[in-house]
């Protein structure tokens, strides 16, 4: 089953294990509980009543630990089957605001005596499944700067249920192929603005090192806005266009500028790695 949009994803993990508490009898069976009353009446949660936020209704919940919190979309719950979990988990997506989809979930499973929080998945949820017994959850990966609808990469978890709690596999953090392009706009939007040591995060570290790759706007004390158009090349590389006012003529000026670009697990984003040779200009 998949929410949200996949352009796709801070992401970041928040895992509880979580007592069942005191004995509460909503029923056994996952898809025949009142869950309102299942996450109002959670030892593991808590419950605040608040109003409607740009039009998300639902309770609003957190856990005690603080790992994630959100309005509990009760309708939107989804079952899935899991290994321990005596035949499916219920999924309740949480959200926080209702552009882009669930912001965390609740994973509960099967008790004696009702569904028992198993634990909690943070992050903005873009897809998940059942795979061999165990659960995958594909979250946005954000370096910053992106918009919510266009992370730089996704996080991809898969979890299993562990004496009752959910415990996490592996992960593995992916690029989004399309946002290499985005990020050598992003680059130059801050050299522009005269953002100098923002504009560097988004180099590599070797080259961050190295003499400034544009020398023209190399000056701190003054922005030189301009415009940028860049698209991503069938080769991986990135091609942008510049328009801005040179610094030392006060004449309009345009360029063409090719990239290169390495992933950065690290900081969860791509960065400009080489600076090619300037492709000629498109002859009239």
């Amino acid at each position: 089953m998949r929410w949200g949009i996949l352009l796709v994803l801070a992401g970041a993990l928040g895992l509880s294990g979580c007592a069942e508490g005191p004995i509460r009898l909503y029923g056994s069976n996952l898809r025949t509980v009142d869950w309102q009353k299942v996450v109002t009446g959670d030892p593991n949660l808590v419950y605040s009543l608040m109003p409607s936020l740009s039009g998300i209704s639902g309770a609003f919940v957190q856990t005690r630990d603080g790992s994630v919190g959100g309005f509990v979309q009760t309708q939107a719950v989804q079952y899935l089957p899991l290994a321990g979990a005596e035949g499916e988990v219920a999924l309740l997506p949480l959200l926080r605001d209702g552009s882009s989809g669930p912001t965390g979930l609740l994973v509960y499973r099967r008790g004696p005596h009702g569904p028992v929080l198993a634990g909690t998945i943070d992050g903005r949820v873009l897809d998940l499944a059942a795979n061999a017994g165990m659960l995958d959850v594909v979250t946005a990966a954000y370096a910053g700067w992106e918009p919510p609808c266009c992370p730089s990469g996704i996080l991809v978890r898969r979890y299993r249920l562990e004496q009752g709690a959910l415990a996490l596999v592996s992960a593995q953090l992916l690029p989004r192929d399309e946002m290499r392009a985005p990020t050598v706009e992003q680059y130059y939007r801050l050299l522009g603005e005269g953002r100098l040591d923002e504009a560097r995060r988004l180099l590599t570290p070797a080259l961050q090192q190295s003499p400034p790759p544009e020398p023209w706007l190399a000056e701190p004390t003054s922005g030189t806005p301009l415009q940028v158009q860049a698209r991503n090349e069938p080769d991986g590389r990135v091609l942008a266009e510049l328009s801005f006012s040179d610094p030392a003529t006060q004449q309009p000026r345009q360029e063409r500028v090719r990239w290169r670009l390495e992933w950065s697990a690290g900081a969860q984003h791509w960065q400009l790695a080489q600076r090619l040779a300037e492709p000629p200009s498109p002859q009239p």
